[in-house]
């Protein structure tokens, strides 16, 4: 499974595709952690974003909710608190 999340100034477009690239969920939701992680909960994904505006956002949140091996910055956790 993949989730595809593109930053916006006040919202994420989020989808979630299988493998063969059939699209599960699509969704805009808002640029909210409580928003973005109810729609990552319970998944097993990988996760791809944008690497444009605000992408650090995204990354500092997946990295201190889910202590990913992804997340190659030591002050990872602290930097997002």
């Amino acid at each position: 499974m993949y989730a595809a999340l593109d930053v916006g100034q006040k919202t994420v477009r989020a989808v979630l595709k299988r493998q063969d690239g059939k699209i599960v969920k699509e969704l805009k939701i808002t640029k909210q952690a409580d928003s973005i992680l109810k729609f990552l909960k319970g998944r097993n994904t990988n996760v791809v974003m944008e690497s444009g505006y605000d992408y650090q956002y995204l990354y500092l949140l997946y990295c201190y909710n889910w202590k990913s091996s992804a997340c190659h910055r030591s002050d990872c956790t602290e930097a997002f608190l």
